[in-house]
């Protein structure tokens, strides 16, 4: 009978007992997941400083520069040259405000020197 009993315990044990499980009806889907929870931003390194910001230098001015031409043995300044053809311009009866842009065409070997002003205008002064 002892090796009944020991049978009976040991089938007991490896039988799973019966159980009644109800079933659940089914559940409604759920809304979307919650956002996870932030995390603290991580450290940023810090920032290397910056080299002291140099002097600006004062801004240079150019250089003066006279131009001569020559020719022969005249010898005429190139801004006397421009003023000669303003003049010249403004007896045409122009204003001397009106002048925008001016171009200087020297021919010494016809003593002229051409002007056209503001791509328009055109004449002659003597050299």
């Amino acid at each position: 009978m002892k090796a009944n009993v020991k049978n009976e315990t040991a089938e007991k044990k490896a039988a799973p007992q019966a159980e009644t499980v109800k079933a659940e009806p089914a559940k409604k889907a759920e809304p979307a997941q919650k956002p996870a929870a932030k995390k603290p931003a991580a450290k940023k390194p810090a920032a290397k400083k910056a080299a002291p910001a140099k002097k600006a230098e004062p801004a240079k001015k150019p250089a003066a520069c006279t131009v001569y031409v020559e020719y022969g043995s005249r010898q005429v300044n190139a801004d006397e040259l421009m003023k000669k053809a303003k003049e010249a311009f403004v007896s045409d009866g122009h204003s001397a405000a009106d002048v925008k842009d001016i171009k200087i065409y020297v021919k010494p070997e016809e003593g002229a020197v051409y002007y056209v002003v503001n791509g328009e205008s055109a004449g002659r002064v003597d050299f």
